[in-house]
């Protein structure tokens, strides 16, 4: 595959793919009028009854976390040879902001890369956060833009929103336009539960973009590994095919999750392939990061400060 032809897939990937919010797209009365999806196999209730209490409490607890993110993202030619590499250092925050307690949402602060400093002074970010300010959208919007510059896979700072993405597989609202079942051909060790799942129906967690060729739903189906006996995501799987057009792809996503000191699971590695299908579904881009030295931090600017054991 010629770099050029590698580059429009993955700018189509960042042009496609967008997260699907219920405050911005659609209404959970809308959510309700779609059927009930039936579990295939009935071992399964049970196990969803657990997994949706678990990420609804999640949601809950999983917000101001600051993290360590060192990615490295690498770009493949058509003949596997690798094209080019970099690493990233950033600051890594996950968030609930005023005007949404509820949601979960992330911002990215590139510090590093390929082992020099870029952009501001460590912390800049945390300050907008902490403070509240009218112009946090707006300033949000010039940091991201800042962060994209140094990608190799364009659109990477949703790439870190997978960890805050995959949960919501398993909300309980979200359970009802989705099927499940014990995987398949796979020995479900005595510690764990091992969930397959695919997205039935038109409201998808993942969102064709109106700035693709056409705005619409992104199925995804996907693979939870569940801690026995509370259903706690150990780690998570989807796939994702982004519709046919001048460079369509296939996107897999991986996060393994890793506890605090307060078992609550956090982002302890990603993973993302790209493949290109117009090339026997070659890999042409990958991207590996992992987290550390998490901190909580509030309204008032304090950062508790704790690693991960």
């Amino acid at each position: 595959m010629s770099r050029r032809r590698s580059k429009a897939v993955l700018q189509t990937c960042a042009r496609t793919v967008c997260l699907f919010s219920a405050l911005l797209a659609i209404s959970m009365d809308a959510r309700a009028q779609e059927p009930a999806i039936t579990a295939g196999d009935p071992a399964v209730v049970p196990i969803l009854k657990l997994l949706g209490e678990y990420c609804t409490q999640l949601r809950k607890d999983f917000h101001n976390y600051v993290a360590e993110e060192r990615d490295t993202q690498k770009r493949y030619k058509r003949s596997g040879e690798l094209d080019r590499e970099r690493h990233i250092l950033a600051d890594y925050y996950m968030v609930s902001l005023p005007s949404a307690p509820t949601e979960q949402t992330d911002f990215r602060e590139v510090l590093e890369v390929d082992g020099k400093k870029v952009g501001r002074s460590r912390g800049a970010l945390l300050k907008l956060l902490t403070k509240p300010s009218r112009d946090l959208p707006k300033e949000y919007d010039r940091l991201k833009r800042e962060s994209n510059r140094y990608e190799l896979l364009w659109g990477s700072a949703f790439l870190s929103s997978v960890a805050l993405v995959l949960p919501m597989y398993g909300l309980p609202e979200n359970q009802t336009h989705t099927a499940y079942s014990l995987a398949a051909g796979e020995p479900q060790a005595p510690d764990q539960w091992i969930v397959d799942f695919h997205e039935v129906g038109t409201q998808t967690i993942l969102w064709r973009s109106r700035r693709s060729q056409s705005s619409g739903p992104l199925p995804a189906s996907g693979r939870f590994y569940l801690a026995k006996p509370d259903g706690r995501i150990l780690r998570a799987e989807i796939s994702v095919n982004l519709p046919p057009g001048d460079a369509a792809a296939r996107l897999r996503y991986v996060v393994e999750y890793q506890p605090d000191k307060d078992n609550h699971m956090l982002p302890g590695r990603r993973l993302v392939f790209v493949y290109d299908p117009k090339w026997q579904n070659s890999l042409i881009a990958e991207s590996e990061a992992t987290y550390s030295n998490f901190r909580r931090f509030s309204a008032n600017s304090r950062i508790v400060s704790w690693e991960v054991p």
